[in-house]
C-alpha cells in the first residue's frame, strides 16, 4: 500500500465515522461506497439512508477528492479536521440555510482557545431563525472579556439571530423545564435548553469539557468532541441503536443513558441479556440481584430490580438511577423486564483476547457469550458490538462514536 493509499483509507474512515449509523465491516444489509481518486471504500448501514444522508453522501463523493488534493501537504490531523468540518457545515445547512453556521464555527474555535480565571470559557446560545436584529454581534472581540462570564450556567443563555446579533440575555425558569415522557435525543444536562427550544430555533453549546453541541427542537444534530465531529440523523440513528440491541424499547432507553454517561466522562458497560446467557458467565455471583447474598447488592435489590429497560418508556422515570448504577465498576446486566445484576465481572471469552482494557474485554466477551453490550469509555467514546448480516452472510461488527 502506497502512502497516498494509506492516507486515502484513513480519510475515508474519518468521513464514514462522521455518521455513527455508518460502519465498515465484511457485510451488511444496506451497502454504500465512498470514492476517493478512483478508490472505492465500502461501508454499511443497518437501515436505509434518509434523503439528507443520501444528499450528504453524494456531496462527499463529488467533493472529497478535490479536498484531499488541496490539502496534500498538510498534516493528517489537520486534513481530517478540515474535511470533516466542510461536511458538517453542509449538514447544518440542511437544517437551516438562514443561519451563518460558518461564522458560528469560527467563533467556537476562538472561544475554545480562551480561558477565564484559568477555566475554559463556556457558552449557551439559542438561535432564533425568525428574528433579524440590528444589534451587536456576539462575536465582536471588544466585548469578549464581558461575554466570557455570561451565558455559562445550566440555565442562562444568549438569544441571537441567524447572523449572531444579540437579541437578549435570558434565563430558563424552573417551571419551564419539562421532564420528557418519551424518548429524547440529547444528554440530560441539555434538557433545560431543549425545554424552551421552539420550531425553527437552534441551540449551540460549548461545555467545560470543550465539547461543542448543536441541537434543534428534536434533539442533537451535531457535536465536536476531542476534535472529532459527529452528525446525528435523528430519524434513523436511534433506530440503528435499537437494531444493534434487537429491542426497540431497550435500545431507545440505552441511547439516552449512554449519552448521559458519555458527556459526563463516566465509563460504563450495559449488557442487554434477554436470553440469560451472559448472567451465567458472571464471576462475582454475589452481584446478581436474585442471589440474596448479604455481601452483594441485595440491600438495594428491591429498589432497582424492576426497572424495566425493555418495557415501553417505563425506565425513563428511573433514568438517573440507571445512570448511577452504570457508573459503578463492572457491568449492569438486564433483560427486558428487570435488572439482573450490577457491578458484574464477566468471564473473559476466548475470542475477546487482545483488547486494550478490562472494559473493552468485558464488552466483547459479553457479545460473544450472547449478550448485546453498549460500552462507554471514560473519555466518552460509545461502542456497540453486534452481528451484521446480508442474507446468509454474517460477520461481527461494531459502531463507535462520540
Amino acid at each position: 500500500m502506497t502512502s497516498d493509499q494509506h492516507k486515502y483509507r484513513n480519510i475515508a474512515s474519518d468521513c464514514i465515522n462522521l455518521v455513527p449509523n455508518w460502519y465498515q465491516a465484511d457485510c451488511g444489509p444496506f451497502s454504500f461506497s465512498l470514492s476517493i481518486d478512483g478508490e472505492e471504500y465500502p461501508f454499511y448501514n443497518l437501515i436505509y439512508n434518509t434523503p439528507n444522508l443520501n444528499q450528504l453522501l453524494g456531496s462527499m463523493n463529488r467533493k472529497i477528492t478535490s479536498y484531499v488534493k488541496s490539502t496534500k501537504h498538510a498534516k493528517n490531523l489537520l486534513v481530517r479536521e478540515f474535511i470533516q468540518e466542510q461536511f458538517v457545515l453542509e449538514w447544518l445547512g440542511y437544517n437551516s440555510s438562514e443561519v451563518k453556521w460558518d461564522d458560528i464555527l469560527f467563533y467556537l474555535h476562538a472561544l475554545s482557545r480562551r480561558t477565564y480565571e484559568n477555566q475554559r470559557v463556556t457558552l449557551n446560545m439559542i438561535i432564533d431563525v425568525d428574528q433579524n436584529e440590528n444589534g451587536i454581534r456576539i462575536d465582536l472581540d471588544r466585548h469578549q472579556k464581558l461575554l466570557d462570564q455570561l451565558g455559562t450556567s445550566p440555565f442562562t443563555y444568549f438569544r441571537v439571530d441567524p447572523c449572531m446579533k444579540i437579541i437578549g440575555y435570558e434565563e430558563i425558569r424552573w417551571d419551564e423545564i419539562k421532564n420528557s415522557q418519551s424518548y429524547k435525543y440529547l444528554p440530560e444536562f441539555l434538557n433545560p435548553f431543549h425545554s424552551v427550544l421552539k420550531h425553527k430555533e437552534y441551540s449551540v453549546h460549548l461545555t467545560s469539557s470543550g465539547d461543542w453541541i448543536f441541537m434543534n427542537y428534536w434533539g442533537m444534530i451535531a457535536s465536536r468532541r476531542k476534535g472529532i465531529w459527529t452528525i446525528y440523523d435523528q430519524n434513523t440513528f436511534k433506530n440503528t441503536i435499537t437494531k444493534c440491541v434487537k429491542s426497540y424499547n431497550a435500545g431507545a432507553t440505552l441511547y439516552e443513558i449512554a449519552f448521559d454517561l458519555s458527556f459526563k466522562r463516566h465509563g460504563a458497560l450495559l449488557v442487554h441479556d434477554p436470553e440469560s446467557k451472559v448472567i451465567e458467565k458472571i464471576v462475582n455471583k454475589e452481584c446478581i440481584l436474585s442471589s440474596g447474598s448479604e455481601q452483594g447488592n441485595s440491600f438495594i435489590a428491591d429498589s432497582v430490580r424492576d426497572i424495566g429497560i425493555g418495557e415501553s418508556t417505563k425506565a425513563l422515570g428511573n433514568k438517573r438511577l440507571l445512570t448511577e448504577l452504570a457508573s459503578i465498576d463492572g457491568a449492569v446486566i438486564f433483560d427486558n423486564r428487570q435488572i439482573l445484576a450490577f457491578g458484574a465481572i464477566i468471564e473473559s471469552h476466548p475470542n475477546a483476547n487482545g483488547q486494550s482494557g478490562a472494559r473493552s474485554t468485558a464488552a466483547l466477551s459479553a457479545y460473544h457469550w450472547g449478550g448485546r453490550p453498549i460500552k462507554v469509555s471514560s473519555d466518552g467514546e460509545i461502542t456497540l458490538h453486534f452481528e451484521s448480516n446480508n442474507g446468509d452472510e454474517k460477520c461481527d461488527a461494531k459502531l463507535e462514536f462520540l
